[in-house]
């Protein structure tokens, strides 16, 4: 081979990038021709200088680089869970504009339909907030008397124990547009929430029994006072605490 084709050849031979035909073909060459082995001699001095230039990094260094590659992953890590985080929040603050939109907007068709649903709105919210009772007592002589100033009509409160409706307690709640007492009872594991309050003139004399959003609710009015009784159980033991609060009189 003449100089015009070997001098091609001879980097990548220093490098021993050349199949073992042409290594042998470039050694021959060599071994006769002083000018190409003075190339290759250059290019190994230059090969070996630039090698020694090569020096591991100092232990200072590596150990920096590693703490700051470690930062990032935790700063990226720190960002994922503020991530998700925020979107577990927005996903619970869009359930519960849903659901109270849902509520606000519920249908009511008529005056007794309006007046059940908001009795049953009263008795969710009752159960969903921990504010079941302002005033916690089976004795009707503690429930009574703390209504006293609060409000401006005497609440017919008693206990039923001895009836399978023992008295938990009571409080002050709001039914169309002015006060009205909340009387908790307890039947086996159902909270029945008896709503009174007084009765206007325009309000109606007869009896109604309902179910709104899977709640039973029964409404009738018993001289001067309004009731309505709401809770999950059954309308037959609606029925039987109506006959208890009307059978006792005060």
């Amino acid at each position: 081979m003449q100089c015009r084709e070997i001098q091609p050849l001879i980097d990548p031979y220093v490098d021993r990038e050349l199949d073992a035909a042409a290594t042998e073909e470039v050694e021959h060459h060599l071994a006769d021709c002083g000018d190409c082995a003075a190339a290759r001699d250059r290019l190994m001095v230059l090969r070996t200088a630039t090698l020694n230039l090569r020096h591991p990094a100092p232990p200072a260094f590596a150990s920096s680089i590693r703490s700051a590659i470690r930062a990032d992953l935790d700063a990226r890590r720190s960002r994922s869970l503020k991530m998700w985080r925020l979107t577990a929040l927005a996903a619970c603050l869009v359930a519960a504009v849903s659901v109270g939109w849902a509520i606000l907007n519920a249908p009511r068709n008529a005056a007794t339909g309006t007046l059940a649903a908001e009795v049953v709105e009263n008795h969710v919210r009752s159960l969903m907030a921990d504010h079941l009772v302002d005033v916690a007592s089976s004795d009707q002589h503690t429930v009574k008397p703390w209504f006293t100033g609060r409000i401006d009509f005497a609440p017919d409160v008693r206990d039923f124990a001895a009836d399978g409706f023992p008295l938990i307690g009571g409080r002050l709640d709001y039914l169309q547009g002015h006060a009205a007492v909340a009387l908790v009872y307890r039947h086996d594991k159902h909270v029945i929430n008896a709503f009174t309050w007084p009765a206007g003139a325009g309000d109606a004399a007869t009896d109604s029994l309902e179910t709104h959003a899977g709640y039973h609710v029964l409404r009738w009015r018993d001289g001067a006072m309004n009731w309505s009784l709401v809770s999950d159980a059954g309308e037959a033991t609606l029925e039987q605490l109506r006959q208890l609060i009307e059978q006792h009189p005060q």
